[in-house]
Order: C-alpha cells, then sequence, then structure tokens
C-alpha cells in the first residue's frame, strides 16, 4: 500500500534539502513522536515548493496524485484538507472518501492547531498515524470539534477508510 503524506508548503527555497529536510523542524520533530519510521513508510510530497510558489494548488495537487498514485493520502492541516475537498467541518483524524482516494484528515503537526494541547488527541494522532504506516485504517473516536466548539456524534468522528462522511 502506498500512502502520501501530502504537507501544505516548505519554509525554505526551492530546491534545498530532500522532501523529507524541508519539514519544518516542530513538524518534524512530532512525526518523528507520532511514528518513527515516517520517513520510509510515507511518501511525503509539499503541494507548493516554497512561500513564493504560487502554482494554483489544485494543479499541483493533480500533478502530486498523478506522480505519486497513492492508496491513501493523509492530509496535512486545513489548506491540504480543503484542497482535497473534505469539509471545514470534518473532525481532524477522520477518514473519509474525496476525488476517488482514501482521505486521512490530519491535524498539521507543526503544532499551531489547538489540537496538539489535548495529550488524549494526540495519542490518538500517534494511533492513527501509525495505522495509517501499516494500511490499518481504524480510527479513535474524536468527540470535539475543530475548535472545541462542542461535540459531534461518534458515528460522524470514527469511520472506516472505505466508508465515506
Amino acid at each position: 500500500m502506498k500512502t502520501l503524506l501530502l504537507a501544505e508548503r516548505s519554509n525554505r527555497p526551492d530546491g534545498e534539502g530532500s522532501l523529507t529536510s524541508i519539514l519544518h523542524s516542530p513538524t518534524r520533530a512530532r512525526l518523528d513522536w507520532c511514528y518513527p519510521d515516517w520517513e520510509k513508510a510515507f511518501v511525503v510530497r509539499n503541494v507548493w515548493g516554497s512561500k513564493e510558489d504560487d502554482r494554483d494548488g489544485k494543479d499541483r495537487l493533480h500533478e502530486i496524485l498523478r506522480e505519486v498514485q497513492p492508496d491513501v493520502v493523509v492530509a496535512l492541516g486545513i489548506t491540504v484538507s480543503l484542497l482535497l475537498d473534505i469539509p471545514y467541518e470534518t473532525p481532524w483524524l477522520t477518514a473519509t472518501s474525496s476525488q476517488g482516494l482514501r482521505v486521512v484528515k490530519f491535524p498539521h503537526p507543526s503544532g499551531r492547531s489547538r489540537f496538539w494541547n489535548s495529550a488524549e488527541d494526540s495519542e490518538a494522532a500517534k494511533r492513527t498515524l501509525t495505522g495509517a504506516a501499516h494500511g490499518v485504517l481504524d480510527f479513535p473516536t474524536i468527540t470535539r470539534t475543530r475548535r472545541d466548539e462542542g461535540t459531534v456524534p461518534p458515528s460522524k468522528t470514527k469511520t472506516a477508510a472505505h466508508e465515506t462522511t
């Protein structure tokens, strides 16, 4: 199974570093904590190469999908999730289908998301990334929305990879 870990953009200039070394260091540290072998387990791509890259996100997304042909996409953060047509309201760690792909909406590991403030949610993210790496897409139930603004029924937060929301 080929799993694509899809990030938004690099903070470094185009062409500097390998695809995995261009991720921001707090992001790398959190991914290392979630799944130490992530660099070997996933194909890693950024939608944009740098802050100066002004290509259309949808065009670049389709270019990456044609190149990688993933079975599963782990969308890091809200920007990538929206490019994949995952609704904003979809809770983090939800497995869904979009554009004919199995997609996991994953909070960006930079730590800017409030999701990472909860030890319980961080552990759930760790289990989810491990599951994605091993092709076992059984997700924990998260009962908070993206901004802790209320609750989401468990039936909407625990979905199998082959189901749609």
